[in-house]
């Protein structure tokens, strides 16, 4: 006689469902209010409106004082408007005489891939020198917002210009530091 080994077959399993079966809430039955009443339409009553007789006059009454004249107006004639001032035309470093050599490229940044844009605020004298320079948003790399600040202030401009005259003028220029870039 052979005996089945308990490996030999599987012992199926059939899935049952378990639950609570729960009965539906009974619904109240919401019975709608009535209209409110209406009220009662009556005509409004009118008054009448009997003018008061005039009272005698006081022996205390005292009789206001007549106001001054006015003094005469006097025509003032309005003010000059002032014309809008000339616009300004921004200084320019692109005239060819000019020769502003772009910044140098840190060697080291190269070597670190170090990229990134500086965008320098300057200060453009009347006679197109740089008098003050400020980083206004870093590349992120000291070397090269440095590169820049040395390299504008070799700049030279033709200074910024309003109504025919040169200004000094605030300029913001960027600088952009790309190892891809030829």
């Amino acid at each position: 006689m052979v005996l089945a080994s308990p490996r030999s077959q599987p012992e199926i399993i059939e899935p049952t469902i378990q639950g609570i079966l729960v009965a539906a809430p009974k619904k109240e039955e919401v019975i709608p209010l009535p209209p409110p009443p209406e009220p009662p339409k009556e005509k409004p009553k009118k008054i009448e409106k009997k003018p008061l007789p005039k009272a005698p006059p006081s022996e205390r009454a005292v009789k206001a004082p007549e106001p001054e004249p006015l003094p005469p107006v006097e025509e003032v004639e309005p003010e000059p408007v002032e014309a809008a001032p000339e616009p300004v035309v921004p200084p320019s470093a692109d005239a060819q005489e000019l020769n502003n050599p772009a910044p140098a490229y840190p060697a080291i940044s190269k070597k670190l891939k170090e990229e990134g844009t500086v965008l320098l605020k300057i200060l453009v004298t009347k006679n197109g020198r740089v008098a003050e320079v400020e980083i206004q948003t870093s590349s992120g790399f000291k070397r090269l917002d440095d590169a820049a600040v040395r390299a504008i202030k070799r700049w030279r401009f033709n200074p910024a210009t309003q109504a025919g005259q040169a200004i000094d003028y605030w300029y913001e220029i960027p600088f952009e530091f790309s190892l891809r870039k030829k």
